[in-house]
C-alpha cells in the first residue's frame, strides 16, 4: 500500500522528541506525535507500530548521530595517537543544546525499564572500548580518558554537576593530557593488562516480543489504515 503522506521518518522522530521534551517519555503517544507533526495517526503507525518502537527509533537515531560525529572527529585527528579517544574529547567539547540534553534526561527512565532500548548504546560503547584496548599504545590511560569523558557527559545529562565553559574546557584538556603521558615500561601485552568489559547481554526472542506488546520482534509493516495491532490493542 502506498504511504498515506510523503513525510520522512526523521520528521516523525523530530515530532516525537518534541513531545518527549514537552510532556516526558512516559506520556509519549502516537496520537501526540501525529498531532505534533501535523499528520494522521496511521501515517505514524506505518513506520512505528507502537510507542516502544518509536522510543527505540529515537534512541537508535541518537546513537547513529553520535557515531557519525565520532567518526568525523577521528578522521580529523588524522595520525594522532589514540585518535578515537581524542575524538571523544573533541565531540564532548561541543556542549549539547539544552533541549537535546532535556530529551536525553527524559529518555533515561525508558532506558532503565527496557533492555532492548539500551542495546544500540551498549553495542556502540563496547565497540569503542574494544577499539581502545586493541589499538591504543597505552590502552590503560586511553580507557581511563574514555571513561572520564563519558562520566562528564553523564553527570551533565543527569543534571548532577555543571561547569562554566572555561572550567569545562579545562577538565577536557586535563583528560586529553592523559593520552600524552610517556609510555609505560614494556612488560606484558598492553591488551592483557587492561580489563575488558563484559559482553552486552543477548535478549531472547521472547523478551524482545514482550517489549513490543507480545508481538513478534519482526513484523511486516501495517497497512496505513490499520490503527490497531494484531491483539486488537490500540497503538497509543
Amino acid at each position: 500500500m502506498a504511504r498515506p503522506r510523503n513525510i520522512c521518518q526523521d520528521a516523525v522522530l523530530d515530532a516525537a522528541e518534541a513531545v518527549v521534551l514537552r510532556a516526558g517519555a512516559a506520556r509519549l503517544t502516537l496520537d501526540a506525535v501525529a498531532a505534533q507533526a501535523g499528520i494522521s495517526k496511521p501515517t505514524v503507525v506505518y513506520d512505528f507500530r507502537s510507542k516502544h518502537a518509536l522510543l527505540k527509533a529515537i534512541i537508535d537515531r541518537r546513537v547513529a548521530r553520535e557515531a557519525a560525529l565520532l567518526r568525523a572527529a577521528a578522521e580529523a585527528a588524522g595520525e594522532a595517537s589514540d585518535a578515537s579517544v581524542r575524538a571523544q574529547v573533541a565531540v564532548a567539547a561541543e556542549r549539547l543544546p539544552d533541549d537535546v540534553q532535556a530529551v536525553s534526561l527524559q529518555l533515561c527512565s525508558a532506558l532503565t525499564q527496557h533492555g532492548d532500548l539500551r542495546e544500540s548504546f551498549q553495542l556502540l560503547l563496547h565497540e569503542q572500548v574494544s577499539e581502545i584496548i586493541g589499538n591504543s599504545k597505552q590502552p590503560r590511560l586511553a580507557l581511563i580518558a574514555f571513561l572520564a569523558v563519558k562520566g562528564l557527559l553523564a553527570l551533565e545529562t543527569l543534571g548532577l554537576l555543571a561547569w562554566s565553559e572555561e572550567g569545562r574546557r579545562a577538565v577536557l584538556r586535563d583528560i586529553e593530557r592523559l593520552l600524552d603521558q610517556p609510555p609505560d615500561a614494556p612488560s606484558a601485552s598492553a591488551a592483557e593488562r587492561v580489563p575488558a568489559p563484559l559482553q552486552p547481554p543477548v535478549r531472547t526472542q521472547g523478551e524482545r516480543a514482550a517489549d513490543y506488546g507480545n508481538q513478534p520482534a519482526a513484523l511486516p509493516r501495517v497497512q496505513a489504515g490499520n490503527q490497531r495491532n494484531s491483539n486488537g490493542a490500540d497503538h497509543r
